[in-house]
């Protein structure tokens, strides 16, 4: 009895992990990923479904490098992080319309934040 007990709770525990596992590593969207969800969301052109897809390469490229270049260092990856989302904006509001840029901060702003706890509000931005 007591191994057949303990043999549920790996399996449990196994699940658990590879449960955790794949969602953590989905909370995280891909730069192509991210781009198709804004044509749908958006209805981008091709022209600039192709701008979009290098601006968010570019800015996953910039980001993943400030977390591997100043690991420990949390205020100068909150820095770069800052940074990196100004020229984010700027590079979208040359290739999107009036329109799909407020709708787009629109869909921004209501995104849940990383570290975002359920039903809880998240920490306002420091802009």
């Amino acid at each position: 009895m007591h191994r057949s007990i303990r043999d549920t709770l790996v399996v449990i525990l196994a699940i658990v992990v590879v449960a955790t596992t794949a969602l953590a590593q989905r909370v995280r969207m891909s730069p192509e990923e991210r781009t198709e969800q804004l044509t749908k969301q958006l209805s981008l052109t091709e022209e600039q479904k192709g701008k979009v897809l290098e601006i968010f390469k570019k800015s996953d490229k910039e980001m993943r490098a400030a977390f591997s270049d100043n690991a420990g260092d949390r205020d100068k990856v909150r820095e770069i992080m800052q940074k990196n989302r100004k020229e984010t904006e700027a590079q979208m509001k040359k290739v999107l319309t009036e329109e799909q840029f407020a709708k787009w901060e629109k869909l921004r702003s209501e995104a849940p934040r990383r570290g975002q706890l359920e039903g809880k509000p998240a920490a306002p931005d420091s802009k």
